[in-house]
């Protein structure tokens, strides 16, 4: 008796833009552990189906009054290669939002409050990408007569089509897809944010610290603040950096967390100062917190006759 087993994997690995390089290096990462896993087990190659490819810019503003109109465009490159590939891709519309702790989610186009997804058409839906060639998608955005101002948002996802026919017979595969996202904010002048800094916390329970800005925006118009900090200790530095924060939306409030990971502290009382940039032409705002770092707590003493304690004989 022979058993036949049809293995069809599909990892989708989402990359929104170059500030999230660092988590979607680790989910690729991830993607290929559990890639090279499956090429152990079923002793198959693993390749994706198309060539790999880019978008060019991964985001665009575009501000226009209402009762206008604006088409503008993001390029799909493919990336070169010895031997020429060719793939199909497909373009998806989605929305958007910003979680308080950073996280990023997608949803159905038009479900968001303030999608921009209902005035945008795009062209093509659809398109074949070959090894080292670039083609262009174009958005038309058309803002409606009274639409309040403000930032809407909306988004596209492009990615490669899925598989025309499944795996026959004993064939064995993984298919590695790449889902790139294109934002698309349009800015109903007049707009303006009014961002604040409202408080710094440091949580040392790590093995590196990590720093919360609490940032609100009263405003209508989104801002992505840039974090500057320095921790000191009897008023010397002890570290200093920046962090990009993810973009802060109207009527939003966000708190990110940033783990340092460049930074180790021993034991003992700090102080650190965050500057935190808007980007919205008005001065930096400032705040200076205190914190400490507890020492390591000692070893439990193993004694005879706790069962859950003693060491095995």
């Amino acid at each position: 008796m022979v058993v036949v087993m049809v293995v069809a994997a599909v990892i989708e690995v989402v990359c929104m833009n170059t500030r999230n390089l660092r988590p979607f290096a680790s989910r690729l990462l991830t993607t290929l552990s559990v890639g090279a896993a499956f090429h152990a087990a079923l002793i198959i190659p693993v390749r994706g189906q198309a060539p790999a490819f880019s978008l060019t810019p991964m985001r665009m503003d575009v501000e226009l009054k209402p009762g206008t109109e604006k088409t503008v465009s993001f390029e799909v490159k493919a990336g070169p290669s010895a031997t020429a590939e060719q793939g199909r891709l497909e373009v998806i519309p989605t929305d958007w939002g910003i979680q308080e702790d950073g996280s990023i989610t997608f949803a159905k186009p038009a479900s968001e409050k303030r999608s921009a997804f209902p005035w945008i058409a795009f062209s093509p839906a659809a398109l074949t990408i070959q090894s080292g060639r670039s083609q262009l998608v174009r958005i038309t955005v058309t803002v409606p007569e009274g639409t309040a101002p403000g930032t809407y948002w909306s988004g596209l996802f492009v990615q490669e089509r899925g598989a025309a026919t499944p795996p026959e017979g004993e064939v064995r595969a993984i298919f590695v897809r790449v889902r790139y996202a294109f934002i698309l904010n349009v800015i109903v002048s007049p707009a303006s944010a009014q961002p604040e800094l409202v408080n710094v916390e440091v949580d040392t329970s790590g093995p590196h610290p990590s720093l919360t800005c609490e940032m609100t925006n009263t405003g209508n118009r989104h801002v992505r603040p840039v974090i500057f900090w320095t921790i000191r200790r009897n008023s010397v530095v002890e570290a200093q950096g920046k962090r990009q924060n993810t973009v802060l939306l109207p009527f939003a409030t966000i708190r990110e967390p940033h783990t340092l990971d460049e930074v180790t502290l021993t034991p003992g009382s700090y102080e650190v100062s965050v500057n935190v940039d808007f980007q919205d032409g008005k001065p930096q705002q400032s705040m200076t917190r205190t914190f400490e770092v507890a020492p390591p707590e000692p070893p439990v003493p193993i004694t005879k006759g706790d069962p859950d304690r003693e060491p095995p004989s």
